[in-house]
């Protein structure tokens, strides 16, 4: 009986300690991995199959990456919409808001973040912490393009979180919609690890973010959307998100809209889970976002 108890005694702290060690180790290698890239990775719609003229470009990041991007041009107009994919997302996801968004005679710009879709691959990704400097990057190559481009942005969960952080440093961008964008970064790692594992986010998420900074340079908590959307006012914001978001909870939308400065409108949709608004309803959808986009790039 005292053999167990000893041996109870060294196994049970040994079992902690792994635990302790592992599981933080798992979250911040799971949330920075870049995915190998296979041949079904260029399998993926166009705008050719919507007979949208569009041009394949690449351009130059801010810290030297090459990025992808369609640029779908409306020689008649200087308005042009900058689109961004969430986490782990590409441009050919963005092709219904694309599509109708060109026929309504806007420019419309679609890339790829850093590490998805056809963009160069970095050793990790950071959810937002570089990946601004991609929407800045496109910001860059809009007006190179277009001089005097009057731009707005339209991003999706990381993207629209990249989005609102973006329009924060750079004036150029005239208007912001943020589709099921986070305020903080930490929160979100920790609620969803939460939800798959039904453990306590702490303290597993506060050692993972030590893991995250030795392996990627970057801590979640440095990423706070809410943090910086005030400094867009007084250009206007249109935060849309889904009441039934599972993975970014509504509460982050409303704590972005508290946060922002006029003008600004949140729009939140019953039955609508992450990003899932433009399916709820499209026609209704494409017409709110493209009536913002009217009204403020006037």
């Amino acid at each position: 009986m005292i053999a167990v108890l000893v041996a109870l005694a060294l196994l049970i702290p040994l079992a902690l300690a792994t635990l302790l060690f592992l599981v933080p180790w798992a979250i911040a290698r799971r949330l920075t991995r870049v995915l190998p890239r296979t041949y079904w990775d260029t399998y993926t719609y166009t705008p050719w199959e919507m007979g949208i003229e569009f041009q394949e470009v690449c351009f130059p990041s801010g810290d030297g990456l090459s990025l992808s991007g369609w640029l779908l041009p409306r020689p008649e107009t200087d308005r042009v919409i900058i689109l961004a994919s969430g986490y782990r997302g590409r441009k050919s996801e963005l092709l219904g808001a694309c599509g109708y968004l060109c026929r309504q005679g806007f420019g419309v710009f679609a890339l790829d973040l850093r590490g998805q879709g056809e963009s160069q691959q970095e050793r990790y990704l950071t959810m937002g912490y570089r990946e601004v400097q991609d929407v800045l990057a496109a910001v860059d190559y809009v007006c190179f393009r277009i001089p005097g481009a009057r731009v707005g942005v339209l991003g999706y969960s990381m993207g629209a979180a990249v989005a609102v952080m973006a329009a924060a440093r750079d004036p150029r961008i005239r208007v912001v919609v943020a589709d099921s964008g986070f305020a903080f970064q930490k929160d979100i790692v920790a609620h969803n690890f939460t939800r798959v594992t039904h453990l306590p986010a702490w303290p597993f998420v506060d050692l993972a973010e030590w893991w995250v900074e030795r392996r990627a340079g970057f801590r979640p908590s440095w990423v706070c959307p809410a943090d910086e959307i005030g400094k867009i006012a007084p250009r206007p914001v249109l935060i849309i998100h889904g009441v039934e978001d599972d993975l970014v909870p509504v509460e982050q939308a409303r704590t972005l809209y508290r946060r922002a400065g006029d003008p600004k409108e949140l729009w939140l949709l019953e039955g609508a889970k992450h990003a899932g608004a433009y399916f709820v309803d499209r026609k209704a959808y494409c017409q709110r976002i493209a009536g913002f986009f009217e009204r403020w790039l006037a």
